[in-house]
Order: C-alpha cells, then structure tokens, then sequence
C-alpha cells in the first residue's frame, strides 16, 4: 500500500470513526471497514489493531493521540505520522534489525535506561585530552586532569598540581586546592569520558530552530533521526512512562514528560521543514516514506546486542551511519521526484482522486491557456507552497546532487558559523570600548550586578547609546550562531584549556544579563566574551585551512595577520541575505508552471567559483595567541602586589641597579614607547608567573622567541640587561616613571589602585611633610619616592583576606609600613638601603597631639604631595 494513500486512509477511518460514534451513522458500516481491514496482508498478525482502528480507540489513555473532533489538521497529521510509525514497528516481527533500538525504545524503554539515544550530543575528553597537549607551551607544561566532587572533569595546567581553588563550571562545587594540596573532595581524573546516557537536550526551548550535523549525520539526516527519536520515546510514554521518565536528563514530573515530548516532535517536524524547503505537509509525506521503507529495508544483517541498545558512543554512531545510509540517504537522494510520484498517485486514485479538494490541491485541473495574466491571483493553484530558495534548501541539494564540489559543500555545512565571522570587528571594537571604559575601575560584583541595558543607559548622556547598542547587537548576533558550538569547545586560557559556563550555553543572550559577559576575561561569566571572539576566529583558520586542503594549496603561504590589526578584509566577511542569497539566485534558473509545480537547477560549478572568489580569496590566516586578546581586569584583580607575589614564587627576583634604571628610562623617551613597553611587559610577566621558566633568560629572548613579540623593547640598554629575573624591578621602575610623567602632567596617577587607598591628606598632615621635605636633600626625597612607590604597588594593595593574618592594610600606619618594607623588601637579595634611609622614614607624620596619622589609605595622596614637593625643589635647584 502506498505510504500517501495509507495516511490518507488511517486518517479517514479515524475521522469516520469518529462521526460514527458521535452521530449516530450505521454501525454496520463500521464492521464492514473492520472487515476490510482485518483481511488485508498489512494487519495480519495483528488480532486487535484493526479494531482498535476502527472504534478509534488504540490509545485510551492518551486522547491526544486518537483524531477528534475540533482537532486541527497539523495535529491530526502528527497523530497519524506517530500511528504510522507505531504500526510500521508492531509489523516487523524479527528482532535485532535495523529499527531494534527504535522499537525498544517503544515497546521495551526498560531495556534503554543506559542508552546512548541517537542524535544526543556526547563530552568528546579523549579529544580535549589531546587537544591540551598538543598547545602545551615547553617542556615544563604538564596538564592534569581531575574530577569534582560531582564528577566533572576539569584541568591544571603548568606543572598539573592545584595551588588555587575554583568552582566547577558545571555545579558550583569547590575545586582545585591550596599550595599544591588538592582538595579532599577531589580526585584524579579516571580517564573517562563524562558523555550522559539518556536524552539530554533539555527543554525545547533551548534549541536552536536550525538542523545542525552531529558525528557524522548530516543536518537534514540528524533532524530526521531525532523526530524518530522523539516519536519512539512519546508512544513508549504510552506503554512505560516511568521507564521513559527516566531516560530524560534534567528530571522532569511524571504529568510533564508527554508534553515535553510532543513539544520536541513539533519543533523536529519544522526543523526538518527549513532544512529540506518544503511544505508542512510535504514533510510529513517524506517522514511517511520513510516509515515505508523502514518496512522493506530493516533486514540487511543482525544487530549486535550493543547495537540493538545503543550500550556504548562507538554503537550509537555506528547505528546512526547504517541507519542513515540504509533507510534516509535514498529516501532523501530522490526526495524530490518521490514527494512529486506520491502526490500524483494520490490525486490519480479513483477511490480519493475524485474529490474536488484533492483535485485542487495537487494541481489535477490545470487552468485553460485562455486565462489572463491579469486574473492568476484568482487561480488557486497559484497560491500552492512553493519550494524556496534557502542556504538549507541547497545545502540538502549539493548533497544529493553536487557532493564532488567540495568547497561549495564544505561552505555550506559551516555556513551557519561562517556568517558569525563578519561580526569579528563589531566585537573587537565592544570590548575595546568597554574595557576602556570598566579596566580598573569596576569589581566583578558590580560587574555582575550591572546589566547589558544598564551600561547602554550610561553611555545615552554621551549621545553614544545607539552605536553601543547596535555592537551590543551584533555580539548577540554572533553568539545566537555559534552558542551550541561553545557548549563543548575547549579553547586555552593562561592556565590550560577552559569552556564555557554551561549555564550561558543554553541560552540567548540579552539586556538583563550582567555586562560582565561582554567583558573578556579567563575565568567565569567573562569566558563568554573571550570565548565567542576565539571561536570565530578559529573557526577562520580551521576553515582556510580545510580549503587548502581541498584545493591543494598551502596554508603556510597565506597571507597573515596580527589580531591587533584584523580588518573585514581580512575576515570571511558575508551577509547571508544581502551577499550569498543574491549569488546564489543569480547561479539559479527557478521554474514555475501551473499544474506541474516548481523546479529549481542550480549552476554549481560557477557558484563556487564566485564564492572562492569573492568570500575565500586572499582571506588572511589570523595570528592569535592568547596574549594578544584584549582582557577586563576588574578593580579587586589589579592589584600588583599579587600578581608579583606569585612572580616571586616561579622565578627569584632581583632588582636593576640604578644607573640600568635610569638608563632605561632616559632611553625610553616617548609616553606611547613606555605604555606600550608597559603593555607588553604586563602580557610576559602573566605567563613567567603561570609558567616557571629559567631566572637567567633575558626578557627580550623571552618575549621574542617564547611570545613571539615583535620589538619588545625600545630602549637598548633594557635589551641587553634584563633577565627574567628582573621583571619586577624592571616595571617598578617603567611603573614609577610612567606614574611622574602622568602627575607632572596634572593626569590621573594610579589609575589602577583602588579607591579605598586614596584618600586626601588634610591641611595639617601637607604642612608637617611640607616641612619635613624642606630639611632633606634632593636625592634622598628621591629615593623615599621610590621606596614608596614600592611599598604601594608591592605591599600596600595587597587585598584583605589574601594573605593568613587577614589584615586589612588600609588601616595600618604609614610610617610602619615603610619600615616594615625596606626590612623585608619584595626581593630576594639584600638591597642594603643607606643607613639614613630609616632617619627619613621616620620623619614622616605618624602621632603627635591633635594630630591625625598618615595610614596606607592615604599613601597614593602622599606620593602624589611628595612628588609635587619634589618637582618644585628640583626646579629651584636648576
């Protein structure tokens, strides 16, 4: 029986049925039907279904699965397709063929509860694992792997042992441990990947409405396959709903599963609707003519018993390829000349072909040639869906007809991604804006506090909301494409490789989301924006590089590009709509006639010479190292004095004598050379903290051969005497010359100490330093200038709670701090301060009766009077 006329049959006789019992019509022509149906070779082994069928009653306990009255056509059309699928099952008796898993999952779910179900995503650790070490940067790199107290996988890099703690990205749980001691609750990771059994695409909410390929199904293949998942779970609700309840990941109530179910089918049914470019009810013809094959191609070799309950991810990728290549590869290849072959022999059926309304759907009265052009919108078959023109639609068509163009194909597949790429500038030029704006200046509290929509008010009183809020936009754009791609992509931080909080993953970004997610950084919700920007450019690079692959050039020989300087010339940069949808209709010849429908042949060969041309051509091959990406640094995070403290715990630091210094400096002439020397300084001792390397190297080997930074140093004495063991030195002392060319300049000093530690002296506290500064020479106010810049960026901002004794230095005396300072200076060699260096630090104001001690929170107001005392005195000296 054809698959099209069998629908239109079940469906008759539920709706017959129906009127039957509810109007009144004669029994007897309900036993008829009954009669009919029980001696075709269709229901022979099946005592009851034809019964069942004809009282419209094969699922009592489920009325949403019998036709009723009032129940629209899309509906109806669902119930037959899931009846159809059912009856296709109950009548292929023998066990272990090619629908085994489909049918368990219908009639025996209790088999399933460990099933790796089809089309499920999966944690891919073994290729993470390799992944991490191949981007392992030296010999002294060595990533471990542990668990959670949960179980979920994370990794150290560096030297693999935990010296932090952390939280899980999957559940908040404490991670990692302190001074090389793991946590109690943590262990070592077995080895084992963490791939979830069971459905585990949550809600339907979160999924994208667009066919994506997973493992090696295409889009179309893997959006059919996951209907046919979903249509087996929801009958076998109807039989073991508890059994079914269970496979589903995260929990649901028991009252809750059917409509979770019956959701994800009609989300299935339009995914495939936009992958194939047909009508609603074209699809469901092509579903039941898959149905139909499913009855004649299920044996072809017995199912292992690995296969028949999908135990494992290698039996459920097998399963998938056969069952693609068996059953949907040929329904799909003659998609089109089937879907028209089923519509003609239902119109043509002399028992259903007579009716008026087949008649003018399918097209059977052609209208007279006399009809007027001007009269066609009277012509109802006029008004029939047409096929579209869409990236899918001829995605599916370069499969089917075209798959030896492989770079048209190869496009197509990513297209969804690529399209992401041209919004590359967009972002960059969002986080510039904002870290410019935020670095420094706000905690990760206010930051996760603070939403999108607030920060695009705060810009409105500069007249800048509008081109904020259309980068906003655009990052949003671009994370709608690719957020299912970051869910399980690794990409490498400072301390290893990382993914994205899952928690953002599965949803849209909008205005009610913290600004934080915009804001890039290693860690938490900052993963997002740092995350997004490295996919798509990665994405890029994969891509030329799969190009060159294809087209047998050499990917070593394009062109390259520094991240600093990416311009859309550089990128992959399309509009789907306004650039690939014009050529492809140009490389197009669309049809259309009257009573025979719409033929569209495409131009292959010339659509993918001009795509190469205009999109591929001398597209650049980003360089990216994680250093060159812009980062947030939030206010509580920059403090210096943490970042050198575990400097000083990687490599021993030692100072530069003076004459090196002030010869760096004098060299170092203009303001942008020391900000930018700064800049790249800042970026090497990053990785020297996470990454031990050897005391004596110099810096500029270091950040030349190792960071593959060009011209690192300006000044040439700093090339020739630094090591890397005089990175801290070497920034105190860039530091303080920037922070007296800021102040001689009335700009704002410290930008990056916090508030807290910047209170203003009072009039009686500048007039006892006044008069202290007034007895002391020039270069002993010199060098108490710089044992406080020391103090300050080295001891003083430490934050409360970092260290045991959790003291709050804000609060301590000045004066103390100082002494305490030049005692155990942040060096590891005896810098042998000049016996009057005490004398000097001792004048500074500290008690006296009505009179209010200098503490650390005025420390930076003090450099700052010190430094202008200073200024007038050398000028007077002159």
């Amino acid at each position: 029986m054809p698959s099209k006329v069998y629908v239109f049959l079940l469906e008759k006789v539920l709706v017959f049925t129906l009127n039957v019992f509810q109007r009144g019509f004669i029994l007897q022509a309900v036993e008829q039907l009954h009669q009919l149906l029980a001696q075709h070779p269709l229901f022979s082994n099946q005592d009851d279904l034809p019964a069942a069928l004809c009282r419209n009653a094969v699922w009592r306990r489920n009325p949403q699965l019998t036709v009723q009255e009032g129940m629209d056509l899309g509906h109806q059309s669902t119930v037959c397709l899931l009846n159809h699928f059912f009856i296709t099952l109950l009548e292929i008796p023998e066990e272990r063929t090619l629908v085994e898993p489909l049918n368990r999952l219908v009639q025996q779910p209790g088999d399933m509860q460990n099933s790796f179900l089809p089309t499920m995503p999966q944690d891919d650790v073994a290729e993470i694992k390799e992944a991490l070490l191949a981007a392992r940067r030296g010999g002294d790199e060595n990533p471990v792997f542990y668990r959670c107290p949960n179980g979920h996988p994370y990794v150290i890099g560096n030297c693999g042992r935990p010296y932090y703690r952390g939280r899980c990205k999957d559940c908040g749980a404490d991670i990692g441990g302190e001074r090389h001691q793991l946590l109690a609750n943590n262990q070592l990771h077995d080895g084992l990947d963490q791939t979830a059994t069971g459905h585990v695409l949550g809600r339907v909410e979160g999924r994208q409405p667009d066919a994506s390929p997973e493992r090696g199904l295409s889009p179309i293949e893997c959006a059919i396959v996951r209907l046919f998942t979903h249509m087996a779970m929801y009958l076998g609700a109807n039989i073991n709903q508890q059994a079914i309840q269970s496979l589903i990941k995260p929990d649901l109530d028991a009252d809750n599963v059917l409509p979770f179910l019956w959701a994800h089918i009609e989300k299935d049914l339009l995914t495939i609707q936009r992958a194939v470019g047909r009508s609603v009810d074209d699809v469901y013809i092509l579903i039941h003519s898959i149905c139909r094959d499913m009855m004649r191609k299920h044996r072809g070799g017995q199912l292992n018993q690995e296969m028949c309950v999908l135990a494992n991810k290698a039996a459920r990728q097998k399963w998938e390829e056969d069952f693609a290549k068996t059953i949907l590869s040929p329904v799909l290849k003659e998609m089109t000349k089937d879907l028209k072959s089923l519509n003609e022999k239902l119109a043509n059926d002399q028992r259903l072909g007579s009716d008026p309304l087949l008649c003018l759907l399918f097209e059977i009265n052609v209208p007279s040639e006399c009809s007027s052009p001007n009269s066609l919108h009277n012509v109802a078959a006029v008004w029939r869906y047409r096929s579209q023109i869409t990236m899918d639609h001829l995605l599916h068509t370069v499969q089917v007809q075209a798959p030896t163009h492989k770079v048209l194909l190869m496009f197509l597949q990513e297209e969804k991604q690529l399209r992401a790429i041209r919004l590359v500038p967009s972002i960059m030029k969002l986080q510039k804006l904002l870290i410019q704006r935020f670095q420094r200046k706000l905690d990760r509290g206010e930051a996760l506090t603070m939403t999108i929509g607030d920060m695009i008010e705060e810009y409105e009183n500069e007249g800048r909301s509008e081109e904020v809020r259309n980068l906003v936009n655009d990052f949003i754009l671009a994370w709608q494409c690719v957020k299912n791609k970051l869910l399980t992509y690794p990409f490498p931080t400072l301390e290893g490789l990382d993914k994205i909080p899952k928690e953002f993953c599965q949803k849209p970004i909008t205005d009610a989301h913290p600004v934080s997610v915009l804001l890039p950084t290693f860690r938490d919700s900052g993963l997002c924006a740092y995350g997004l920007l490295y996919y798509l450019l990665k994405k890029q690079n994969n891509f030329l590089q799969e190009y060159c692959k294809v087209k047998k050039l050499k990917y070593t020989e394009l062109p390259k590009v520094q991240l600093r300087d990416v311009t859309p010339a550089h990128l992959i940069s399309y509009h789907p709509d306004r650039d690939i949808l014009p050529m492809v209709m140009a490389n197009c010849h669309y049809t259309f006639q009257v009573g025979k429908g719409t033929k569209i042949d495409y131009n292959f060969g010339d659509l993918e010479r001009q795509l190469m041309d205009r999109f591929l051509f001398s597209k650049s091959v980003i360089e990216m190292p994680v250093y060159e990406f812009e980062m947030m640094t939030y206010r509580s995070e920059t403090t210096n004095a943490v970042v050198f403290r575990d400097l000083r715990q990687k490599i021993k630091q030692e100072p530069l004598t003076s004459v090196v210094a002030n010869q760096i400096c004098e060299e170092t002439r203009t303001y942008p050379d020391l900000c930018e020397t700064l800049d790249k300084l800042e970026i090497t001792i990053s990785f020297l903290k996470s990454v031990k390397g050897d005391s004596n190297m110099f810096l500029e080997k270091f950040m030349t051969q190792t960071l593959k930074m060009e011209n690192p140093f300006p000044s040439q004495k700093a090339r020739s005497s630094c090591q890397c063991k005089h990175a801290q030195s070497l920034w105190i002392t860039l530091a303080m010359e920037k922070t007296r060319r800021q102040a001689s300049h009335k700009e704002d000093a410290f930008e990056g100490v916090v508030t807290e530690l910047r209170e203003e002296l009072n009039a009686a506290q500048r007039d006892l330093i006044t008069s202290m500064c007034e007895e002391i020479s020039l270069e002993r106010l010199d060098l108490l200038l710089e044992i406080l810049f020391e103090c300050i960026m080295l001891t003083i901002t430490v934050p409360k709670g970092t260290d045991d004794d959790d003291v709050d230095m804000a609060k301590l005396p000045l004066q103390d701090t100082l002494i305490g300072y030049i005692s155990a200076p942040q060096y590891d060699l005896d810098l042998n301060y000049p016996g009057w260096t005490n004398e000097i630090i001792e004048r500074i104001p500290n008690e006296g009766a009505g009179f209010t001690p200098i503490l650390n929170n005025q420390a930076v107001d003090t450099w700052l009077f010190l430094y202008a005392l200073f200024t007038v005195k050398q000028s007077e000296r002159r």
